[in-house]
């Protein structure tokens, strides 16, 4: 087990192996179901994300990969977890490692920390990306709030972030979503 995720809503228990599959725990049932593997690498880190029109679990791996579970799906039908989708990281290619993630529920903004010392902003379906660099080792750990993220490195440096969020009034909404905060 290289990482571990609680569903409270679900009394699941999510582990991240290093041959990188997850299995979901059934606290309840006693019970588990494993995903079919979708990244090659150790899974570093999981992170769960929800909106109005979905319930997703991403994954970073030690490759710079991120791969995404649809739990809306899985909560029909229990006995499988299928992958949703499986992408790159926003992460510098000589060093791709995602080491920690954090979803912004506000922003529909993901934060991944990697060895390339940087924290790096995405959002799913889209391709802009954004790059906060303040460390100076491995970003290890990231977690959000809907004003603050807080970021931690491997030398025990431990940064605060505030994070605005763009407003609407007087903008195209549809623009607005677009940007990265």
């Amino acid at each position: 087990v290289c990482c571990m995720h609680t569903l409270w809503s679900m009394n699941i228990i999510v582990t991240g192996h290093e041959n990188g599959v997850i299995r979901l725990w059934n606290s309840d049932a006693g019970t588990w179901v494993t995903s079919p593997r979708a990244l090659k690498e150790p899974l570093m880190c999981l992170v769960e994300a929800r909106n109005s029109r979905a319930h997703l679990l991403c994954g970073g791996d030690y490759s710079g990969r991120v791969a995404v579970w649809n739990l809306t799906t899985f909560k029909v039908n229990q006995s499988e977890l299928p992958v949703e989708t499986t992408l790159n990281g926003p992460h510098d290619k000589e060093e791709p490692a995602i080491l920690c993630m954090a979803y912004h529920a506000p922003t529909d903004t993901f934060f991944s920390g990697g060895n390339d010392k940087t924290i790096r902003l995405f959002r799913i379906g889209t391709e802009n990306t954004a790059a906060l660099q303040s460390h100076k080792d491995a970003v290890c750990c990231v977690e959000a709030s809907n004003t603050f993220l807080l970021s931690g490195d491997d030398s025990g440096e431990i940064v605060l972030w505030r994070i605005f969020h763009a407003v609407t009034r007087g903008r195209d909404a549809s623009m607005a979503n677009k940007q990265l905060p």
